[in-house]
């Protein structure tokens, strides 16, 4: 789903300005790399100029104007199509939890950096994951204040429990390189490979073919 499919469900379910509109979009883009008031304006610039969007300037006592976000008939129209849309559910690659992940993809060649640099990048995204579970958990305790969205707290939900398996997964992977042979005892495997076990052949005995008795 794209940032753009999100704006349109936000202002379908109400209208609001710029910084709760932001507010709102922060635990769907936790991690990315920064959905920071440019990048939000320039898009929201993008969808009034398609008249999917358009704005009311507010005047406020004493205040600046608010400009105010609403959802036009067309916008209203093209979320609703994206949101029967078949297509949109099976758009997404095999691996898309791999390729969206950039830690993932830079942990498949960690062993490239040596055992002491692939666990420094496991301890960075450990910290970071902690981190990011710190913020789940403040926004799930004011989930409340979004009443008109019932299943944002379960969607909070369900990003923390990945948040916890994946820091539980890396925990595993850190302690496997820690305790890890020194180089060169044994077959090199790739960082976070779980060894296979051996498996023992059975023993074929040689049997001779009994040759027919002859009348």
């Amino acid at each position: 789903m794209s940032l753009r499919s999100l704006i349109l469900g936000w202002l379908l379910e109400r209208p609001c300005h710029g910084y709760e509109l932001q507010q709102r979009l922060l635990p769907f883009e936790a991690g990315s790399p920064g959905l920071n008031q440019g990048r939000l304006y320039k898009l929201l610039g993008e969808l009034e100029g398609e008249a999917l969007i358009r704005h009311e300037v507010v005047p406020q006592d004493r205040l600046p104007s608010r400009k105010i976000l609403y959802l036009t008939p067309k916008g209203k129209a093209a979320f609703l199509e994206w949101l029967r849309s078949p297509a949109s559910l099976h758009d997404a690659t095999k691996y898309e939890f791999f390729l969206r992940d950039p830690f993932l993809v830079r942990f498949l060649f960690a062993h490239r950096l040596g055992p002491a640099g692939a666990q420094e990048l496991l301890r960075r995204h450990l910290r970071d994951i902690e981190a990011r579970i710190r913020e789940f958990t403040r926004l799930q305790r004011g989930a409340d204040a979004f009443p008109e969205a019932p299943g944002r707290l379960a969607i909070l939900g369900l990003g923390l429990r990945y948040l916890v398996a994946k820091l539980r997964w890396l925990r595993k992977r850190l302690a496997e390189l820690e305790t890890a042979p020194p180089k060169g005892n044994g077959a090199r495997r790739t960082v976070g490979q779980t060894p296979r076990p051996r498996v023992a052949r059975p023993e074929v005995r040689a049997t001779r073919r009994r040759r027919p008795a002859r009348g």
